[in-house]
């Protein structure tokens, strides 16, 4: 599970709308800067948050081009 944009943490109580992520992006594996972060820092860690928000950034980007493909 990815590391909240909100709070930080990889499992919260946040639903997926209160994360701005779908269900997928929610449950996607911890990245390796994810990993790194969620076994040195405390959870309520700025660090963490931060990176949640770059990762949520990066999803919603992939997320849009998907979105926008062209299926002809």
């Amino acid at each position: 599970m990815s590391l909240c944009p909100v709070c930080g943490r990889a499992y919260c109580d946040h639903t997926p709308e209160q994360r701005d992520q779908t269900y997928e992006e929610v449950m996607a594996p911890l990245t390796d800067a994810e990993k790194e972060l969620f076994e040195s820092e405390p959870s309520d860690s700025s660090k963490k948050i931060a990176l949640g928000k770059e990762v949520r950034k990066k999803q919603k980007e992939a997320r849009s081009l998907d979105i926008n493909k062209s299926y002809a």
